[in-house]
């Protein structure tokens, strides 16, 4: 019998850490903003698009070339340039990577789809043969950040221009030996301050009252590592968008400020927690509801509304997601695993075991997506839990919801297939 060990780090979820309040007047792109967003060298659209390139000058002595890719792969189209006009792409391209001028243009230009003339780049001129500047909406994507590993184990430090001696930071955690840890830090005065802990891992940085000027939480050597500069209208936990977080692959939600959006769709594209392309279709939310997807996403690249919003919504990381598909031996007849709750584990986190009996490693069989699941039990838990599955079964994966801080453990004791 060989066992295996998994488990989901989720951080704190963030409603609006994808997007931003916004609103759209048709079918459109949301433009990704909130603090899980960053500066990306790749454009993403939310549905296949022609490039449109907006020439207000004459232009119609140089040429655009696209790269990106389409549906298919790598992909690139050129066209000669409009007079005071635009000009489409044949290609419906789904990434753009660059787009290159032959020569300087007569007045200002902008590169982007039907939808959105700018998406790509502003309009401004172009002085001379080379790529246009990636500055649009659409060169951004979303990381769904999950905890902060610390190599070797140090003390965390929180850095502030501003005054927040007032606000007391309690950082979670762990040390170098796994043991939950965790440290009131008082807040920073125009300078660094840190503890006394040496964390392996943090999970959680909680401020116990607004945050009116910009903190930033990280080590000695990286201010923002773990948190990049951000502020807080009410106490709360800090979002973590560092570059030392790693990604953990969780649930889209969808809230509604006041409108009801069940009747829009939202196209959700990104990767997949291996790296792979995924897409979802979201059933938009209710008047003042939050709706979530069921896709565990690791990056979102792009969402798409079918059709226009009724009033201002936002796009987030939620607080459930499921962790990957476990496969084992089918001719087993028996199989145990247990599932333990970190000390710090908010008593709101709820688990749940499921397995599947499909054939899931054959070639053309099912997958973590598609595979029929059985629930262990009747209803979500909120304690630890050991048992025993008697009879045939392919694989098992664990779920968890209303996730706040802590760290859930499952330990499969089954030979493993493959």
């Amino acid at each position: 019998m060989r066992p295996i060990a998994i488990s989901l780090k989720l951080t704190a979820a963030d409603a609006d850490g994808i997007c931003t309040t916004q609103t759209a007047a048709a079918a459109a792109d949301l433009s990704l903003g909130g603090a899980l967003y960053h500066a990306d060298t790749t454009a993403y659209f939310g549905t296949d698009s022609r490039v449109r390139i907006t020439s207000a000058g004459d232009d119609t002595g140089i040429t655009f070339t696209v790269y990106g890719t389409d549906a298919y792969g790598p992909v690139n189209e050129t066209v000669t340039g409009a007079s005071g006009s635009t000009v489409d792409t044949v290609t419906y391209f789904r990434t753009v990577e660059r787009i290159i001028a032959s020569g300087a243009s007569a007045g200002n230009v902008s590169a982007g789809t039907s939808g959105d003339a700018d998406a790509l780049t502003t309009a401004a001129p172009v002085t001379a043969t080379g790529q246009l500047t990636r500055n649009g909406v659409a060169y951004r994507s979303a990381k769904m950040s999950g905890t902060a590993i610390l190599v070797p184990a140090q003390v965390v430090y929180l850095y502030s221009a501003g005054d927040l001696s007032g606000v007391e930071f309690t950082v979670n955690g762990r040390d170098a030996a796994g043991v939950v840890i965790s440290e009131a830090v008082v807040g920073p005065n125009a300078a660094n301050t840190y503890g006394t802990k040496l964390f392996s891992e943090v999970i959680a940085v909680y401020a116990n009252a607004a945050v009116a000027t910009n903190v930033t939480v990280g080590d000695k050597g990286n201010v923002d590592s773990i948190c990049e500069a951000q502020q807080l209208a009410d106490a709360g936990y800090l979002v973590f968008n560092g570059t030392g977080c790693d990604l953990a692959a969780r649930h889209v939600s969808i809230t509604s400020a006041s409108a009801d959006e069940s009747g829009v769709t939202f196209t959700v594209r990104g990767l997949d927690r291996k790296g792979q392309y995924m897409t979802e279709a979201i059933t938009g939310p209710g008047a003042g509801l939050t709706v979530k997807g069921s896709k565990n996403f690791s990056v979102v690249q792009a969402i798409r509304v079918s059709g226009a919003l009724g009033g201002n919504v936002t796009v987030g990381s939620a607080d459930e997601a499921e962790t990957q598909l476990i496969p084992v031996d089918f001719y087993n007849t028996t199989t145990t695993y247990q599932v333990r709750r970190s000390a710090d584990m908010d008593n709101s986190t709820e688990q749940m075991v499921s397995y599947t009996r499909d054939e899931i490693l054959l070639p053309n069989s099912k997958t973590e997506y598609t595979a029929d699941y059985a629930d262990m039990t009747a209803n979500w838990l909120v304690d630890d839990e050991a048992q025993t599955l008697v009879g045939p079964v392919t694989g098992f994966r664990l779920k968890v919801r209303s996730h706040t801080i802590g760290t859930l453990d499952m330990r499969i004791i089954a030979p493993l297939r493959g």
